[in-house]
């Protein structure tokens, strides 16, 4: 998610404001990019990422239901509480939940590459375009409803990067993933992205070929 929320206080506040923000938003975005490495994991053992992906899944969800329904913190919220934004603190955490989700559909529904691909798309679209857009995002046209015109350039040429490797050099279907991806990004979805992204880049990649 291109995020929007404190955004012109980034750029209008004090320089130590400004490397806050993106110290905290560095932290959160390269745990999402980290998601890449499921690729090299399924390269492994499929179902040893469906099954740990899911068990860890499971565990977020319970420590975030004691947390919402008993107060109290875990060594589960703690973490999580190192990268979510000040807004959720009263609600559930939803995008540890559905990025998991999202891998594990990428690679239960999709064939390999496709996969591949979905998941890529999800780690660095989204990953680049939310920290390039709440840190240097300046141009913010009604039609993105808030969200960046640099952050979904970033977007879009993260993937077209990253779908021309794993297409080994296929740029027409590295076209329409990056901009598949910049367009889903742009949608308000909030923590949702991370699940239509896959699902839409894997259908796309599986019809095109792959």
């Amino acid at each position: 998610m291109d995020g929007k929320i404190g955004e012109a206080s980034v750029h209008q506040g004090e320089p130590s404001t400004f490397w806050q923000v993106a110290k905290q938003e560095f932290l959160r975005k390269f745990i999402h990019m980290a998601s890449v490495l499921s690729i090299f994991v399924a390269r492994y053992s499929e179902p040893l990422l469906i099954w740990g992906l899911a068990i860890i899944t499971i565990i977020f969800i319970v420590g975030e239901s004691i947390r919402l329904i008993l107060g109290g913190t875990s060594l589960i919220t703690q973490l999580v509480a190192l990268v979510k934004r000040g807004s959720e603190d009263e609600r559930p955490a939803l995008g540890p939940i559905t990025l998991s989700l999202g891998i594990m559909s990428a690679f239960l529904l999709f064939p390999t590459v496709a996969a591949r691909l979905a998941v890529a798309a999800l780690a660095f679209g989204d990953g680049i375009a939310s920290l390039v857009g709440r840190l240097f995002g300046r141009h913010r046209p009604k039609l993105l409803r808030g969200k960046s015109i640099e952050g979904s350039l970033s977007c879009f040429l993260v993937v077209l990067a990253a779908s021309y490797v794993l297409t080994k050099g296929d740029l027409t279907t590295s076209f329409w993933v990056a901009l598949l991806t910049t367009f889903i990004e742009a949608l308000p979805l909030k923590s949702f992205d991370n699940l239509v992204i896959p699902l839409c880049v894997g259908f796309l990649s599986f019809r095109l070929g792959y």
